[in-house]
């Protein structure tokens, strides 16, 4: 059973949070066009403060009521979990190599032939809450007109290139997701994926993403029901309980996407809901500062069997872009078997994985010492014979001349 560690009330992430300086942002909206919104001023990367942004949000695991899974790699390791306890994929969006991906309806069950049932994006999707200051959002990857990823924001730190304007929502800029429906197993899983233009977290990069899926099991009856919720972090992720999730008031479990990072992190069933920075309920609707906005999210769909969600073409542009981004995560399209986490994940384990390659490296160079000292002494002791054989020589051919010297003594006596 996973029991969750948690910390001091007065050093919990949410508290270390507060000790971090606030990037600057207005309570009341700044109209900055026809369609668009500004709900966060740009905000300036500063690489020492966000990397300590970063190292401070891992204690919020500690906090969270979900398993850990390769949070604390240094490069993703999902793939390898994966590998150990995955099933293939039934049915879904999958790529066989190539740059398009083949998509596949899910049936939902409870329909009929004339009559199919639709997945709905909207009946379970959860609520997003984005920390005050945040300026990278969520927009389709074509925002600008095109599949090109590289140019809709700065490749570098201070680059003045790009399309997207930081901190700005609507217009060219309206709010949007990916979504998409695998079979793996007893589950059907549904991904809701995030492009965001900018990461302004650790190490500066454009083309930030990020995922949270939930998995149905159908229940006695056939409905199909919560069982699990996922959602990224970084190298690795996280899978709650569906049961240990806070909900908000139409029933939606809450995430927070960390600053600059856009990790994600659930809030578990005894925690506070925050009010502040920019939200978007389950159904879609934005609210910024605890106020309705006149903005909402629209979902993409890959599959025709969606309904609430804009159908995206194949071999559009819109499609090639959305495919492109939910690609380069690929548990977007591939999730991960909840068997990885139970079996292999939890922060404990986390930190004992993580603590190994150095443990190893010690006692490879305690080895290499102990040869040292072996090899050392073996030297030593050689040259300690080799001397003890010359001090013998030296001391046999004395003892030779000696000896010649008494008998010649001798010899010249009596004569």
């Amino acid at each position: 059973m996973q029991i969750p560690i948690r910390p001091l009330k007065d050093l919990s992430f949410r508290n270390i949070k507060d000790l971090i300086p606030k990037p600057l942002t207005g309570d009341k909206p700044d109209p900055v066009g026809t369609g668009e919104l500004r709900v966060a001023k740009e905000r300036e990367y500063k690489a020492k403060l966000d990397q300590v942004r970063v190292v401070a949000e891992t204690p919020d695991l500690l906090v969270g009521p979900g398993i850990p899974l390769g949070v604390l790699d240094g490069k993703s390791r999902l793939n390898e979990y994966r590998a150990r306890y995955d099933k293939p994929i039934e049915a879904g969006v999958r790529f066989d190599g190539t740059a398009d991906p083949k998509v596949e309806n899910v049936e939902r069950p409870g329909g009929t032939p004339d009559a199919p049932a639709q997945w709905d994006p909207l009946e379970f999707a959860p609520r997003f809450i984005f920390q005050p200051g945040e300026d990278a959002l969520p927009v389709s990857p074509s925002f600008d007109g095109d599949a090109n990823l590289e140019n809709d924001a700065p490749g570098k730190v201070g680059g003045k290139d790009g399309a997207y304007k930081d901190g700005v929502i609507g217009g060219k800029q309206a709010l949007s997701g990916g979504f998409a429906v695998t079979k793996k197993g007893e589950y059907t899983i549904l991904s809701y994926s995030f492009y965001y233009p900018t990461n302004k977290a650790g190490e500066y990069h454009n083309k930030d993403w990020s995922h949270a899926q939930v998995y149905l099991k159908p229940d006695k009856n056939g409905e199909m029901k919560p069982e699990y919720l996922y959602t990224s972090w970084h190298h690795g992720g996280v899978l709650t309980k569906w049961d240990d999730l806070k909900k908000d008031e139409q029933g939606k479990p809450i995430i927070q996407v960390c600053l600059g990072s856009h990790a994600s992190s659930p809030l578990g069933k005894n925690e506070k809901m925050p009010t502040k920075g920019l939200q978007i309920r389950g159904d879609g609707q934005a609210e910024l500062n605890g106020k309705t906005v006149p903005h909402t999210l629209t979902w993409d769909a890959f599959q025709s069997n969606v309904t609430n969600a804009k159908h995206l073409e194949e071999g559009s542009i819109p499609f090639k872009a959305r495919a492109l981004i939910m690609r380069r995560g690929a548990v977007a399209f591939d999730p991960i078997m909840p068997e990885a986490f139970l079996k292999e994940g939890g922060f404990g384990k986390a930190v004992m994985e993580k603590a190994d390659p150095y443990v190893d490296k010690a006692v490879d160079k305690v080895k290499d010492f102990g040869q040292e000292i072996a090899d050392t002494a073996k030297d030593v002791g050689k040259k300690i014979g080799d001397t003890a054989k010359e001090v013998g020589k030296g001391i046999s051919n004395l003892s030779k001349e000696v000896g010649r010297d008494v008998k010649g003594f001798f010899v010249g006596l009596f004569n």
